[in-house]
């Protein structure tokens, strides 16, 4: 998912690269990954940062509602 300029630099540098593999529970939390990554971003701009902000927002509130069907079916 990321690490493209990384990856082009070690091969540039005769550098093996270490990739890092990460699992996630579900789509949700693969998406929040991402955007909490794009977050830590330098380069985005106050809107940009809401956006992903609002974005990530609404994907914890399916993850709730989720969480509570399955806490009910359980019941």
């Amino acid at each position: 998912m990321d690490g493209y300029h990384r990856c082009r630099v070690c091969q540039e540098l005769g550098i093996k690269p270490h990739y890092n593999i990460k699992e996630f529970k579900n789509e949700f939390y693969e998406l929040l990954f991402v955007i909490d990554c794009n977050l830590k971003r330098r380069l985005l701009n106050n809107f940009q940062r809401v956006k992903l902000a609002l974005k990530s927002m609404s994907i914890k509130e399916e993850i709730a509602r989720k969480n509570s069907q399955s806490n009910l079916k359980q019941k």
